[in-house]
């Protein structure tokens, strides 16, 4: 098969058509698609400050790429990052392929069709970094021959994508230290240099991006905190796991706290004592002042080691919930006059907003009881061929490419399920790994799926990787 050459130019011309493949859904909505969040987002972006809820990471990425003229760059420059690690994660794992342009198109086009990714690659949120992350991590780790250049391109990506959403910091902790205790347990680290330095780096990376996220929230007043309102958030969901009212109960005639006049209420979910300026733990506070009214509370139910059963049950359920939540769409309504994403459109984008209104997601026309239809069972099929599949621990690089796409997804549930709440979209936007896993292991076992996806004779041979 003849090797597509790619010159810079070219290169950039060839990530920007395949790009465009993964933003096939904002493609025909005619416009980006938009989360409530996204308006903060693109705030963020143009008056370059920290939201009390939020980093300032995604906001500096809209920033770089829009030239504060148009949100199609966002999407775009996500499409055709996406479209590079792919290509770099085949690139590493069929060695003989090389260049070959075709089985990379057929790849994206997959991806396309039967996954979330396309959805959250079009939509202006940092949700679709988080699978990103995992192909940047794997990419450094067992990466092969990867350029000088493409070492840095990778570093950089990872760090910047890490600081867009505070879910991503425990994620990349906790991936970096399994890693190094895998890597001790077979004896590989003490013998591989850039091994160390590249477990090393990742143990730094998110340390280095919370202080990031740190030193700009103090530069918005708040002091040298992750969050301003990180109290409220874990409040809400210590309510919705039962932690907290138990908690309450055992310690509220000794020591009562605002809470214990409203133990009736702490019977729904954690989002209503976040948002809802009525609920117990707001009481018509702003979301900062309520979650220092917290702090003292919420310190002291975590410090309690009575209730570390119940946090780490509630935690499990949680996780193993959130994992189940694979809804393609969630969110995704229309945003008219007076949301918080018409806003930035209108004062910032004022050009764009036609487009923007007459969106077929503006319109509320979008539908996605089809795409469910067929994402659920692809997902099904694809952990069917996960477990039937699954390589030996003697493939280095294959075993550690599914322990990598499935410990994302995994830790991705515990990040959001477990510190969060129980949210389908927090889930879907990182369980197309699991269908790329197992694609490229039908492809590595299967001469007759390589020809269908014109692999060259000689690649993709049962040795790689």
């Amino acid at each position: 098969m003849r090797v597509l050459k790619l010159v810079p130019w070219r290169a950039f011309l060839y990530y920007l058509f395949t790009g465009l493949i993964l933003i096939g859904p904002a493609l025909m909505n005619m416009y980006p698609l938009v989360y409530s969040d996204s308006g903060t987002y693109m705030a963020s972006s143009r008056h370059l400050y920290a939201p009390i809820d939020r980093p300032i990471g995604y906001g500096l990425i809209i920033r770089a790429v829009t030239w504060q003229s148009t949100m199609w760059t966002v999407v775009i420059f996500q499409g055709m990052v996406a479209s590079w690690l792919v290509r770099e994660c085949l690139r590493t794992l069929f060695p003989t392929l090389r260049n070959a342009w075709r089985p990379h198109v057929l790849v994206l086009v997959v991806l396309l069709i039967g996954t979330s990714l396309p959805w959250y690659t079009s939509q202006l949120m940092p949700d679709v970094l988080s699978g990103l992350l995992a192909l940047c991590f794997f990419l450094l780790l067992f990466g092969r021959q990867l350029a000088f250049g493409k070492t840095i391109l990778l570093w950089v990506l990872l760090f910047f994508f890490t600081i867009t959403h505070l879910s991503y910091i425990p994620m990349m902790i906790a991936a970096a230290l399994l890693t190094v205790i895998a890597a001790w347990r077979w004896g590989r680290a003490p013998r591989r240099k850039r091994l160390r330095l590249t477990l090393t780096g990742l143990l730094a990376l998110p340390l280095i991006g919370s202080v990031f996220i740190m030193y700009t929230n103090r530069q918005e007043g708040n002091g040298w905190v992750l969050s301003p309102t990180s109290s409220l958030f874990l409040s809400g969901k210590l309510i919705e796991s039962g932690a907290m009212r138990l908690h309450l109960e055992r310690v509220c005639r000794t020591a009562p706290n605002f809470l214990c006049a409203h133990l009736d209420e702490l019977n729904t979910t954690g989002m209503h004592y976040v948002w809802d300026d009525d609920a117990p733990t707001r009481q018509g506070l702003g979301l900062v002042d309520a979650s220092k009214r917290l702090d003292p509370l919420v310190s002291e139910v975590l410090s309690d080691p009575r209730n570390w059963p119940m946090l780490i049950w509630s935690s499990c359920i949680a996780t193993a919930s959130q994992t189940a939540q694979v809804d393609v769409g969630s969110g995704l309504g229309p945003y008219r006059e007076g949301s918080a994403p018409y806003h930035p459109m209108l004062h910032d984008l004022p050009h764009e907003l036609p487009n923007y209104m007459n969106s077929l997601q503006q319109r509320g026309v979008l539908s996605f009881e089809a795409i469910n239809f067929v994402a659920r069972p692809v997902l099904l099929g694809a952990l069917a061929c996960l477990l039937t599949l699954w390589p030996s621990c003697r493939r280095t690089r294959w075993w550690a490419f599914c322990m990598v796409m499935i410990g994302f997804v995994v830790l991705n549930a515990a990040a959001t399920g477990a510190l969060a709440n129980l949210y389908d979209r927090l889930q879907a936007r990182i369980t197309w790994l699991v269908i790329f896993a197992a694609l490229l292991l039908v492809l590595q076992r299967f001469q007759w799926a390589r020809a269908l996806f014109l692999f060259p004779t000689s690649g993709g041979s049962r040795n790689s990787g």
